[in-house]
């Protein structure tokens, strides 16, 4: 769990440092409210507020989360969050999903071994493969997450 906090401060403050634009700020494990019956808690949110919907959410993967991909696919997709990041940390991969006219485009897909990867959204946000912060996760380390309420 400590692993995983540590990784998330250094990719939080990796962003932070990049974000251009004034009112948007990065949060960290943020609770986001979507509707009456759903909250869920994202890795990563770069967002208005805290009681605003992130543009981008950011959120890190293993073999045993990875079906809760598609279930955060769609609910963020259904309340219209502009970029979602789902990284795979076993494999070191990232697919980009970008929302346009309601609906999220096919994934790009990124090695973070080898690939930069810019946001969409907020273009001065960029991943360079010699981000070094991949050392401080172990598989077993992150816990899975809950599938949210539909």
């Amino acid at each position: 769990m400590q692993v995983e906090r540590a990784l998330l401060e250094e990719f939080g403050h990796l962003l932070a440092s990049q974000l251009e634009t004034p009112d948007y700020h990065v949060r960290i494990t943020h609770p986001l409210h979507l509707g009456e019956d759903s909250v869920v808690i994202p890795h990563l949110q770069i967002a208005p507020d805290a009681s605003e919907m992130p543009a981008l959410i950011i959120e890190f993967f293993n073999v045993q989360s990875r079906q809760t991909t598609a279930a955060r696919l769609r609910l963020y997709e259904r309340h219209r969050i502009r970029e979602y990041w789902a990284i795979d940390l076993d494999t070191r991969e990232l697919d980009r999903y970008v929302l346009l006219e309601g609906y999220y485009l096919p994934p790009h897909a990124f090695d973070l071994r080898t690939d930069a990867v810019f946001s969409v959204v907020f273009p001065e946000l960029r991943l360079e493969p010699a981000f070094t912060g991949w050392s401080m996760y172990e598989s077993s380390d992150l816990p899975s997450h809950d599938t949210p309420a539909q």
